[in-house]
């Protein structure tokens, strides 16, 4: 340990004489004054002029003294947190981060990197035990009822001083104890020198970039379709690369239409700004026209134009671009592949953008199934802002658990184990045990593609979160984040069911209650499954069911009535979870608009009670789902729409007309079209679609999939074929609702 003044001048010195940075969190009451100190000293030593970054909740208010008494070659800019995605793509030589009052991981995982090498990060903060004690908005926003604000476990600020008190080059100044705790490091950073390069090359910062540039060109040359995929770790330039290697490209080749995406606008602000000086650099004329989320650019006849994931799948372009591709659904990705003859991919293999390691595995491996489509991988290693094994990036990856990764295992070793067993895990333990924490969470890393630095904090805090695994001597094969919701009383109920009121939190209770009109079941005590994740060596083994079976005779034991889930349904995991009895209550009646996928809830019964409430939310769930298939879900697949209504616990509703039986009758015999008996046949078609009993009559999955596609949703012919590859559908659909007449038409009616 040394004292402030020491620590004050060796963060100082050791960030300007390395070209590394250096990060210094300050408790206390004055920790701005030593901030401000810090960042004086900055100034006077540098030699020349200095940026600062000022954050907090009301950044203004926060450092009026600041703003009010100007340093002599000193440039600030002081932002509210609300506002940090103005911020993404700049760079500052001082970050100065008010944590007082407000303390967001996604925030930190993305202010942190806009430090160059040779600057200082600067956390401010009270008293640390006054801190840690007192709830920050972001907290706030994790408590529910019935718990309270000091149900908080305040595990995430406790890990945050851990990490910064002994990590290298990261100091912890804690003012009330007049002391300072650091590791002084004593090297010369290399510092990232500016290739020599010809042409557009020359905008570019590092020869990563540089080849970026020259190898998406020579990709689009080569002609024929073509995919680039450009991965690295957060900082190394990926977008700035694709945007200028696309304004190279537009300048020398006729190209009519580019369809730029990433989940958020904001996330191709930088691609933008760079594809903009490209151009003009190039000195090729472009024009901007305001509207939608980003201005299109328009060079002659082309046009370059933003849209959501979802749309950009679905138009034809000359050329598509990927930013944070990670974040997107992989199903997605292909269909935006196919739909272009060149595209290009940005993913970043460890950030707060997504899961990239997840991303490498299946969408490159999937790639290579591709016919005639030429790829090519690039990997980018060298930072832009800051030197190559800066302490500061090393510490955030540690602190966010940004690189974690599953234990080293195979599937070959874990068959032969006998000590496979389930755990409950006791979160305090969990992030006292760093290699455990990061196998467990590392799983989630690899397995999912939205991670997020809030995910860690929300399980290290939340009181109603808690963390389960299936273990194989010692190690995390499988891992399950679940959140209790419901146990609510009356007046609970009654405040979220009133007209514009959402109940935070109770995910669950809160659909089935207002889609349902079941008052009572929140009142009934559920768990949540927030996330499940296999070891990426064992998918398709069985452990994830055998995981779901462990915690399911668990909420049995303490008496939770149902366990359940929501997550983008897809056939592959909608399927996961219906072959382990889980029953689909409510989909999302919109898209989201970032992967196109509609939302699931899905719910296993444990009690009587809860099996009752169930019934009735099956039965009004496939009602609603039949009779919105024709309109909300018309562009649904027929065969998603088959496995959403294959499970349940509903009954079949049927109401004919003495007409409609008859014209069933023609119908089936060959008599009437299906045209002059469409109204008849819906009818019998949702009892066959609502009918959840064994012993229900027997037809194929491909002429189910016709049924929906044709009678649900109403599809035109020409549709329905190119959906449903089937021998004479007509003739095929007519024999199924022979079936069905038989079944559901009652005496009278012969086939």
């Amino acid at each position: 340990m040394v004292s402030i003044d020491e620590a004050v001048d060796t963060i100082v010195n050791e960030a300007i004489s390395s070209g590394e940075r250096r990060l210094a969190a300050i408790s206390g009451l004055s920790s701005l004054d030593i901030a401000r100190r810090i960042v004086e000293l900055y100034t006077s030593n540098s030699g020349g002029d200095v940026s600062a970054l000022l954050m907090s909740v009301n950044a203004s208010e926060t450092y009026r003294s600041w703003l009010e008494k100007p340093v002599a070659n000193l440039n600030v800019k002081a932002v509210d947190y609300a506002r940090t995605v103005e911020v993404i793509g700049g760079t500052w030589s001082i970050l100065v981060l008010d944590v007082s009052a407000q303390f967001s991981p996604n925030d930190i995982g993305r202010l942190v990197e806009v430090v160059c090498g040779g600057g200082i990060v600067i956390f401010t903060l009270p008293p640390i035990n006054e801190w840690i004690l007192k709830p920050t908005l972001f907290q706030k926003w994790l408590v529910i009822p019935p718990y309270s604000e000091n149900s908080l476990r305040q595990i995430f600020k406790k890990r945050f001083i851990k990490t910064v008190a002994s990590s290298e080059g990261t100091w912890l100044l804690d003012l009330e104890k007049d002391e300072a705790i650091g590791k002084p490091r004593s090297v010369r950073a290399r510092v990232n020198v500016k290739p020599e390069a010809n042409g557009i090359c020359r905008l570019a910062l590092t020869e990563d970039q540089v080849n970026v540039v020259r190898e998406c060109e020579e990709a689009f040359r080569e002609g024929g379709r073509g995919t680039v995929v450009i991965l690295a770790n957060r900082g190394r330039g990926k977008s700035a690369a694709i945007g200028l290697a696309l304004a190279d490209i537009v300048s020398k080749w006729g190209i009519k239409r580019v369809v730029i995406t990433s989940p958020e606008p904001t996330g191709v602000s930088v691609l933008y700004r760079f594809l903009k000086n490209g151009l003009s650099f190039l000195d090729v004329k472009y024009s901007e026209e305001k509207g939608g989320l980003l201005d299109t650019i328009r060079i002659g006849e082309l046009e370059i134009v933003y849209m959501r994931p979802e749309l950009a799948s679905r138009v034809r372009a000359d050329i598509k671009v990927v930013d944070e591709a990670a974040s997107i659904p992989i199903p997605l990705l292909y269909r935006i592949i196919g739909s272009a003859r060149f595209s290009m991919f940005a993913s970043t293999v460890h950030g707060y953008e997504g899961t990239g390691r997840s991303f490498t595995l299946r969408f490159l491996k999937g790639l290579r199934e591709f016919k005639n489509l030429n790829v090519k991988e690039l990997t980018m290693k060298t930072p832009i802002r800051y030197p190559i094994n800066d302490p500061v990036e090393k510490w955030l990856y540690s602190f966010l658990l940004l690189n974690a990764e599953p234990s080293e295992i195979s599937l070959e070793t874990v068959k032969k184990m006998r000590n496979i067993y389930y755990a409950c895990l006791d979160v305090n333990k969990l992030f006292e045990d760093e290699n455990m924490l990061r196998e467990f969470y590392g799983i989630y890393v690899m397995a999912h593609y939205r991670n997020r630095p809030d995910d860690l904090a929300i399980l290290a805090d939340a009181p109603h979160h808690s963390a389960r695994a299936l273990m194989a001597d010692d190690r995390v094969i499988v891992s399950i984040q679940i959140a209790e919701e419901g146990g609510l009383d009356d007046k609970l109920v009654e405040e979220f069911m009133r007209e514009g009121v959402k109940l935070s939190g109770h995910m669950i209770p809160h659909r089935l209650a207002v889609y349902n009109s079941l008052k009572s079941f929140p009142k009934l005590r559920g768990l949540r499954i927030v996330r499940i994740a296999t070891h990426p060596k064992l998918w398709g083994e069985g452990f994830g069911s055998r995981a779901l079976k462990e915690l399911t005779l668990e909420a049995e034991s303490k008496g939770y009535d149902w366990i359940g889930a929501g997550f983008g349904v897809s056939r592959e995991l909608l399927r996961f979870w219906t072959r382990n009895s889980f029953i689909p209550v409510h989909l999302s009646p919109v898209r989201n608009p970032t992967t196109g996928e509609f939302s699931v809830l899905v719910v296993k019964p444990l009690t009587r009670r809860a099996q009752r409430q169930l019934a009735v939310a099956s039965r009004e769930f496939k009602l609603r789902f039949l009779n919105s298939l024709h309109n909300i879900y018309f562009d649904l697949n027929p065969y998603l729409a088959l496995d959403i209504l294959n499970t349940g616990l509903s009954k079949p509703i049927i109401r004919l007309t003495k007409a409609q039986l008859a014209r069933l009758k023609g119908y089936v015999r060959g008599e009437l079209s299906y045209e002059a008996s469409a109204d008849a046949i819906l009818e019998v078609a949702k009892a066959y679609f609502m009918d959840d009993n064994v012993e229900k009559p027997k037809v194929n999955e491909d002429v189910e999939a016709l049924m929906i596609a044709k009678i649900i949703q109403g599809k035109k012919w020409y549709l329905v074929k190119k959906i449903v590859k089937i021998d004479k559908p007509l003739d095929k659909l007519r024999e199924a609702v022979g079936i069905l007449v038989q079944h559901y038409g009652g005496e009278g009616i012969k086939v």
